[in-house]
Formats: C-alpha cells, structure tokens, sequence
C-alpha cells in the first residue's frame, strides 16, 4: 500500500463519516451500499451460471454433465440466498432505531 492509497482510504473514510452522522446520509448510505451488493452479486451470479452451463454444454462424459449441472443448480439455489440475506440485512439496519 501506497502513502496515497492510505490518503485516499482516510479521505473516503472521512467523507462517509460526515454523512453517517445525519439520519437521512445514514439512510441513503445503507440503500446505496444495499443497491451496490445486490447488483454485484447478481452480475456474479449470471456470470458463474454462463460459466457452469458452458461447462455442462461442454461435457464430454456423464461426470462431467453431472458436475457442470450440479454447479448450476448449486449457483441457482445459494447465490439467491445470498441476496436475500444481504437485502434483508439492509433492511435490518434500515429499521434500527439510530442512536
């Protein structure tokens, strides 16, 4: 790590401080990182389910059909758990009383 990378870290740090402080930048700062996490993991998840259906496409034999479609169904039922743990963590703390 760089001087400036730790200058640029403090700054951010500083910034996202001063808007926790007031309810309404406490508000928008979990909606936003909510929003930012969903979209990532979703853009993950489309992106390892290509991945998993290309290699299923691809077998060339019975385990590897049979690991390709496990991989998928795994990424179809964790990844939207995931999320909605994430979302409702957000909403958890949307919720809580600000003290």
């Amino acid at each position: 790590m760089r001087l400036w990378h730790l200058s640029v870290a403090i700054l951010v740090l500083a910034v996202l401080m001063t808007i926790v402080r007031d309810s309404t930048g406490r508000a928008v700062l979990i909606v936003f990182v909510t929003a930012l996490g969903e979209g990532g993991m979703s853009v993950a998840m489309g992106m390892a389910l290509f991945q998993t259906i290309g290699a299923a496409a691809m077998a060339r034999g019975l385990p590897d059909l049979a690991k390709g479609l496990a991989g998928t169904v795994l990424i179809l039922i964790l990844v939207p758990i995931v999320m909605l743990a994430w979302l409702l963590l957000g909403v958890l703390l949307l919720r809580a009383p600000a003290s």
